[in-house]
């Protein structure tokens, strides 16, 4: 059956498809998660210079406004990168089930195969010992006196 073998072949081509995805998306969600923890680095950072120099302080508001939206910003494609990641593995799963159905397939049928080719093989032995047992015994017959 060279249909299932190619079966097995395209899931598992898609199996690695679907994990370079995963890896993909997962490392876009850690810059997202690094870029929000910088944010909050820069946030403490401009928060500690206004307060330490009086200038900055009038600027303050408006680069905290501006750092507030981003980080919202930066949550919901945090939380939009989560849902994605999610159906990502969940389509894993049943690709990785979906190979599995196949392997599990393709070994059962190498399993019969196997099987039948022994009792093939058990069947020609048990031939050849018959007819080494019927040469035998027409061969002692022949020698009794």
């Amino acid at each position: 059956m060279k249909g299932l073998d190619t079966l097995i072949k395209l899931y598992r081509r898609r199996l690695d498809e679907q994990r370079r995805q995963m890896v993909a998306l997962e490392r876009q969600r850690d810059a997202l998660k690094a870029q929000l923890a910088a944010l909050a680095e820069s946030l403490v950072r401009e928060g500690d210079l206004a307060g330490d120099n009086g200038a900055l302080a009038p600027v303050f508001p408006t680069f905290l406004a501006a750092t507030l939206a981003r980080r919202t910003t930066l949550e919901n494609a945090i939380l939009e990168m989560d849902a994605r990641i999610a159906k990502a593995y969940e389509l894993l799963a049943e690709l990785f089930q979906e190979t599995k159905r196949y392997e599990v397939a393709a070994q059962r049928r190498d399993l019969r195969a196997r099987d039948l080719e022994a009792r093939r093989s058990q069947a020609t032995l048990d031939e050849i010992g018959l007819v080494q047992f019927r040469l035998k015994k027409g061969a002692s017959k022949n020698q009794v006196p």
